[in-house]
This record gives structure tokens, C-alpha cells and sequence, in this order.
């Protein structure tokens, strides 16, 4: 296993107890997984499985998601280099050390991140786990940007947010800065942005297998995380993650209407209402997410040799999809993050 089949590619965000599963949707050209487990043995035995047991040769990484929950580290705190360790003996084709979350005007805590990584091995990659702050302009941009290319080391990046980061414009046109930086951006706990983000310089990104792991919420006051949200499946034609209740509602209503019906190998041209009738409807919803995904990366990544047709097809993509919201009948407003990408259709991208 090598570092170089990383590239561009769109990698599974799952649950160390449900590797196999997503394996068998990651388990193909420009595809890959990355391991969540609240105990660091579990995602280290997981990954093993896969690899020794399994014979899983795509790429695989791991998050200790040491930045999560109430008693989650902070940016400062010391990696664990047994941790570090274990990746390496398991030959990962690279290394996420445990590192803390980096808080609102935490620069010391940033800059301890990327000073430990720069020193280390050439495998290791910097997890930044961001307060939003950091992506926005007129705050904790500059600094981020100066800090990350000066430091010339490998980034995961995943933002803090109690929605879809990037249906604010701002941060995303935050994120794109940092992806015009010229270092390699791995993009952790994404959902349809994982695609746009890939079109846009990622070297990888990550689409989670269920909500909390396509976001990074805010702890509430008293500790703890966000509410958990509904089951949601993506609408291929909207670009979006809709709740199954208003996917079931949306059919009812148009029983007839092919626009609900899926090609994809899971759903094999079914209506979406299958999903929610599943006997696991959160585990259909996101193998049926994550299939339709890796088929938009296909297209473009197989359709389009450079990164500018690439940027201007997903923008495409964006177009259609703010039009296939507001033809529906029950009159859904676009998502922002849609128009938010469509805005950015002027900015060149590195080559």
C-alpha cells in the first residue's frame, strides 16, 4: 500500500464495527476508507482485520477523533506515540497522530500541531479539527493560511459546525483558499462536499456513513454533542442529503415521478422509498449515499483530464441541482452550500 493511491481519491468514513460493509462500497478505483472508533484498539484491530484478514488493498486511514466529545483534547496536548506506532506497523499509507481540537484564536495550539508533524516522520499528516473562525476572512483565515504554508506539511482538515460548514459562504470560500495553498488537504467528515472538494485540489476527501460522522458538531453547553438529526439519503439530480421523511413524502405525492427512481448498483432503479422500509434504513441510506457519490466522482474524474473542466462540470452539477430543487412540488428552497460552489465558478485552480 502506497501513499500515491490517495490521490483525488473519495474515501468512506466509518465506524471501525462496520468496516466491512463500507469496505465493500471503498473497494474500488479511487476509493478508500478512513476508521472511526471511540477506543483507539478497536479502529487498530479493525484496520488489521482488513488488512491482513480481508486482503483490503485500498488506502486506509485512521481518526482517534481525539477532538471529539466533552472530554476531547485540545491542540496543545501531547500525540500518543504508540498510537503514531501502530499505524506504522500496520503500514498505513499515512499516519493521523490523535492531535486535540484547535480552538477559536488558538494559534499556539495550531502552530504545536504543524511544528510537531514538520518534525516528524514524512508519513505523518496534521489532523485540524477547527473552530469555524479559522476559515473566515476577516478572522483566523490569514493567520491559518500563513501558519499551514509556512509548515509545508500534509493537513486533514474537518470543520466545526452546527450544520453544513459550507453553506456558509465565507468558510467556503475559506476552504478553497487553503486548497489553492500548494500543500496536500485531506478533508475529513464531508458529505456531498467531498466531491466539489476533490474537483477543487483535495488530495482526499471523506463522505461519512451517517450524519455524525459528515459533520463535526459543537459540544453543547454542559458537554456533549449537537442533536442528532434525522436519517437523510442523497437526492442525485438535487446534489443533497434530504431527510427520508420528506423523500417519502415528495413520492407520495408524485408516485409516478421517475426523478425519485435510482440506477445506482444498490437501489438497482427503485424509488428511494425503499430505504426507508429497509430493515436498517440509516445503513441503506448511506450505502446508497456513498454508491451515487463514488459514480458523480467517476464521471467527472473519468470524463475530465484537468482540474479546471473538472471545477467547471461540478459547477455544472451545482447549476442543475438548484434548478431540480425549486421544480419539486412541495417547493424546497436550493440548499446554500449549492449556490455557495456555483459562486465560485471564477476562481482558477492550481494546476
Amino acid at each position: 500500500m502506497t501513499a500515491t493511491n490517495l490521490h483525488q481519491a473519495l474515501l468512506v468514513h466509518t465506524d471501525a464495527n462496520r468496516a466491512e460493509l463500507a469496505m465493500e462500497l471503498a473497494d474500488r478505483e479511487g476509493g478508500g476508507l478512513v476508521l472511526h472508533a471511540d477506543k483507539k484498539k478497536s479502529a487498530l484491530m479493525a484496520a488489521r482485520h482488513l488488512i491482513l484478514g480481508k486482503r483490503f488493498g485500498r488506502s486506509l486511514l485512521l481518526d482517534a477523533s481525539a477532538y471529539t466529545g466533552k472530554h476531547r483534547k485540545l491542540a496543545s496536548d501531547a500525540f500518543d506515540d504508540n498510537w503514531i506506532g501502530q499505524q506504522r506497523r500496520l503500514g498505513l499509507p499515512v499516519v493521523l497522530p490523535d492531535a486535540g481540537y484547535v480552538a477559536e484564536g488558538d494559534e499556539d495550539g495550531l502552530r504545536s500541531i504543524l511544528t510537531r508533524v514538520q518534525n516528524g516522520h514524512s508519513d505523518l499528516v496534521a489532523p485540524l479539527a477547527l473552530h469555524k473562525s479559522w476559515l473566515v476572512a476577516n478572522k483566523g483565515l490569514p493567520t491559518f493560511l500563513r501558519l499551514v504554508g509556512d509548515a509545508g506539511v500534509p493537513i486533514a482538515l474537518i470543520v466545526e459546525h452546527d450544520g453544513d460548514p459550507y453553506a456558509t459562504r465565507g468558510l467556503l470560500q475559506g476552504l478553497v483558499e487553503v486548497l489553492q495553498l500548494g500543500v496536500k488537504v485531506y478533508l475529513l467528515r464531508c458529505d456531498v462536499a467531498a466531491v466539489g472538494a476533490l474537483c477543487f485540489g483535495a488530495e482526499a476527501a471523506a463522505v461519512g456513513t451517517r450524519t455524525g460522522l459528515r459533520h463535526l458538531f459543537p459540544l453543547k453547553e454542559g458537554g456533549g454533542g449537537g442533536a442528532q438529526p434525522s436519517v437523510a439519503a442523497l437526492v442525485r439530480g438535487m446534489l443533497s442529503y434530504i431527510s427520508l421523511d420528506k423523500i417519502e413524502l415528495e413520492i407520495q405525492q408524485n408516485p409516478d415521478n421517475d426523478f425519485w427512481k435510482c440506477g445506482c448498483a444498490v437501489c438497482g432503479g427503485q424509488s428511494l422509498s425503499w430505504i426507508k422500509s429497509a430493515p436498517n434504513p440509516e445503513e441503506a441510506a448511506y450505502m446508497h449515499s456513498v454508491e451515487v457519490l463514488y459514480q458523480i466522482r467517476a464521471d467527472l474524474f473519468g470524463k475530465f483530464a484537468t482540474s479546471a473542466e473538472r471545477r467547471r462540470a461540478w459547477i455544472g452539477l451545482c447549476d442543475s441541482a438548484i434548478l431540480q430543487h425549486e421544480d419539486t412540488s412541495a417547493e424546497w428552497s436550493p440548499q446554500r452550500v449549492l449556490g455557495n460552489w456555483a459562486s465560485l465558478r471564477d476562481i482558477e485552480p492550481i494546476s
